[in-house]
C-alpha cells in the first residue's frame, strides 16, 4: 500500500481531545496541525475489515499511537502538535493482520534546529559470533542516529537505518563482513557520518590470537606468571606455558592452565626463557615473546 499525506495548520492554540489526535513528542501546548492520510486498499490477500495506523518517533517505531480505524475508508484525520512522526498504515481482517504500507515521515511546524547534528564521535565496535555491540560518543545537537550498513567501504548496501537517541545500539546479524558508520539526525537533517568499523560476523571457531602483557615474579623458589588474554582470534578455552633453557625452545617443559594465571611453588635453580600460548578447539595460537626467568 502507498500512504500519502497532506498537513496544514489547524488555528487552534489548545490541543481538544480527539480520538484521531496523533499523540505529540510533549505534552506542551501550542499550535496544532490538520493531517489526512490517504492510501490504496491492499492488491493481495484477503479483503480488510479495518486499517490500523501507526505512528513513531522513529522510523518504524510504534511509540506514539497504534489506532484501529475501525472502518474500511482509505482515508484518515488526525490533529498534531509541532514535530516529526513516522507513520505506517496496515490492513487487518479476521486472519490476522498485514504487512504495512510504505511508510511517510511527517515534518510538522519549524525545526527546533539551525544546522544538522555533528559528526559522532569514537565509534567502537565489540564482536560475539553473529551479535554485535556499538557503542559511540553524542553527536551535539542529535535528537537520534542512523546505522549506515555497507559491504564496502563507505557504502551502505546493506541500508540506513534509524536507531533512536542512544549511543548504543546491540543487534544480531547475518554472517559477514560489514562496515559501519553512525550519523546524527535531527530536524534539519543528517549529520557527518562518524569513523567507520569493520567487523565480522561469523558463527566458525577460529583459534586464539595472542595473550598479551606476560609478567613474572620470583619470591624464593616460587615463581608466578600472569597475562592478559587476546584481544584477536577465537575465545581460548586453556592456555599453554612453554619454558626452554633458551629462547624459543621447551626442552623445561610446558604447563597447561585454565586461567591466565600460572604459579610454580618449587622451581629449580637456573634461568628459563617462558612463554605462553592460548588454545582452543580450533588450534593453538602464536607465543608471547619469552620472558627470563632466574631462580637462585
Amino acid at each position: 500500500m502507498l500512504l500519502e499525506f497532506t498537513a496544514q495548520p489547524t488555528g487552534h492554540d489548545a490541543a481538544p481531545a480527539a480520538a484521531g489526535r496523533l499523540a505529540g513528542p510533549s505534552a506542551a501546548a501550542g499550535p496544532l496541525y490538520r493531517v489526512v492520510l490517504t492510501w490504496l486498499p491492499p492488491a493481495t490477500g484477503g479483503k480488510p475489515s479495518e486499517y490500523i495506523l501507526e505512528s513513531g518517533t522513529v522510523l518504524g517505531g510504534t511509540d506514539l499511537v497504534v489506532y484501529p480505524t475501525g472502518t474500511t475508508s482509505t482515508q484518515a484525520e488526525a490533529v498534531a502538535p509541532a514535530g516529526v512522526y513516522f507513520v505506517r498504515v496496515r490492513a487487518r481482517n479476521d486472519y490476522g493482520v498485514g504487512a504495512p504500507s510504505s511508510e511517510v515521515q511527517i515534518r510538522l511546524g519549524e525545526p527546533a534546529c539551525s544546522a544538522p547534528p555533528a559528526a559522532p564521535t569514537l565509534l567502537t565496535a565489540d564482536v560475539t559470533d553473529l551479535r554485535m555491540q556499538l557503542t559511540w560518543n553524542a553527536a551535539l545537537g542529535a535528537t537520534s542516529y542512523l546505522l549506515d550498513i555497507g559491504a564496502t567501504p563507505g557504502g551502505s548496501e546493506n541500508g540506513s537505518r534509524n536507531i533512536g537517541g542512544l549511543t548504543t545500539f546491540v543487534a544480531a546479524g547475518a554472517p559477514g563482513l560489514y562496515y559501519v558508520r553512525v550519523r546524527g539526525l535531527n530536524a534539519c537533517g543528517a549529520g557527518p557520518a562518524s569513523n567507520e568499523v569493520a567487523l565480522t560476523l561469523s558463527t566458525a571457531i577460529i583459534a586464539p590470537g595472542l595473550p598479551n602483557g606476560l609478567t613474572h615474579l620470583v619470591t624464593g623458589r616460587m615463581v608466578s606468571f600472569a597475562w592478559q588474554p587476546p584481544v584477536s582470534g577465537g575465545a581460548p578455552d586453556n592456555y599453554i606455558v612453554e619454558a626452554g633453557s633458551q629462547p624459543g625452545l621447551v626442552n623445561v617443559g610446558t604447563l597447561m592452565t585454565l586461567t591466565e594465571t600460572l604459579t610454580n611453588p618449587n622451581a629449580p635453580p637456573g634461568t628459563y626463557f617462558v612463554r605462553v600460548r592460548a588454545m582452543n578447539v580450533a588450534g593453538i595460537g602464536p607465543a608471547t615473546a619469552d620472558v627470563q626467568v632466574d631462580v637462585v
